[in-house]
């Protein structure tokens, strides 16, 4: 197995307007300190990618900017934002991650549908080659191989998709590893290492997590170590008869249009 590669380059998120702004024509991001990713907190960031939501109209759900990170440092929001003092996280530390000159991608890194994954860590080779936002995770050794094989089958997963219910005012959200939205039911793939899912305490966590993954609407299929590394066909055969038998992969915003099937 190949080791994983030093995962330096961060795909952060910006909801307005005026914080692209800034970043293209100031050369800084902020970060909330209580919610910031490992590579941030250890220094290690290099490379700063921003993904743009719907707040940008034609260029929404894409990833057109990025720029090396030069430095980090901390300042409260309020010394960043002087003219928004009745924020209410006015007070609140953040990173403030400094780049050289923003520079645009040839071509924008496209997402099907609206993501809202906060932080993605990643590395500048997978940056760099992507053209679908999928292209831009790397996960474990157990997910990088399903997804080799998923994309050889041409099987439209979406990496890394945040799903979210309220309950009693409470919001909870989960990470699937992959997804598929079928026609009858969504599919939620999860990949299980067995050093930590076959702990007493983790099995009972996924046990409660996927009741209440499937009350949104989602069936679940796990795959041990075993079943991706060793025999990795009859896992994407399991996959390709749960499509067949929930009708076939839909476009998420359309769903009356199927996007793949498995006839017969």
């Amino acid at each position: 197995m190949e080791a994983t590669p030093h995962k330096n380059t961060l795909i952060g998120m910006v909801l307005r307007l005026q914080d692209l702004r800034t970043a293209r024509e100031k050369g800084w991001y902020r970060i909330p300190v209580k919610s910031a990713p490992e590579v941030v907190k250890s220094g290690a960031l290099t490379t700063l990618a921003l993904y743009q939501t719907k707040a940008f109209e034609g260029e929404k759900y894409s990833v057109r900017w990025w720029g090396a990170v030069s430095g980090i440092s901390k300042a409260r929001r309020i010394e960043l934002l002087p003219a928004e003092p009745a924020h209410p996280r006015a007070n609140e530390e953040y990173f403030v991650i400094s780049m050289s000159a923003m520079q645009q991608f040839s071509q924008p890194i496209l997402s099907r549908i609206p993501r809202r994954n906060p932080f993605i860590t990643t590395t500048q080779e997978r940056l760099f080659a992507a053209r679908d936002y999928n292209d831009l995770f790397y996960g474990s050794p157990l997910e990088e191989e399903l997804w080799s094989a998923l994309q050889k089958e041409g099987i439209p997963v979406q990496r890394e998709l945040m799903v979210s219910k309220t309950v009693a005012k409470k919001k909870q959200h989960f990470y699937l590893d992959f997804a598929l939205f079928c026609k009858d039911v969504n599919v939620a793939i999860e990949c299980d290492g067995d050093t930590y899912h076959d702990a007493p305490e983790h099995v009972h966590y996924d046990k409660d997590r996927d009741v209440n993954i499937q009350n949104m609407r989602w069936v679940v299929y796990r795959f041990t170590t075993d079943k991706i590394m060793n025999h990795l066909a009859e896992t994407v055969q399991h996959i390709k008869q749960a499509v067949k038998q929930y009708g076939g992969v839909v476009d998420a915003l359309n769903p009356s249009k199927i996007e793949y099937f498995l006839g017969g």
